[in-house]
């Protein structure tokens, strides 16, 4: 019996499938950031509903944790704004998976402001 092994290269840098903005071992998706602040409401509710939507027409069920903890359990401080570019890029990246499994809230980055706590709050 022969066995191969080939190592094979790809021009080009290990990082090229790396979602934007991301580094290390990062792997979730990082959208675009357009320097907009929101509130931690509006952000947290955007993202929210789009989940809740999302899961529930992929996986018939939905229990998705109530806004301000659907955020709090991934990012701190509490009460700071978040980039409205990556909320919409998140709640766009919920919209395209296909797959009840490979919904993930925590697999879509934020970009956030924490300096700007406790302004993100009403």
């Amino acid at each position: 019996m022969m066995l191969l092994w080939c190592a094979c290269t790809v021009s080009g840098s290990d990082d090229d499938d790396a979602p934007s903005g991301s580094g290390g071992n990062d792997t979730r998706f990082h959208p675009e950031a357009n320097g907009t602040h929101m509130s931690e409401t509006d952000a947290c509710n955007q993202l929210r509903n789009a989940y809740e939507s999302k899961k529930r027409a992929l996986c018939g069920v939905a229990t998705v944790p109530t806004c301000p903890g659907f955020l709090r359990t991934q990012y701190q401080p509490e009460c700071m704004q978040y980039d409205q570019g990556t909320v919409s890029g998140c709640v766009q990246y919920y919209q395209g998976i296909q797959i009840c499994e490979e919904l993930i809230a925590e697999d879509c980055a934020l970009v956030t402001y924490p300096e700007t706590a406790p302004a993100g709050c009403p």
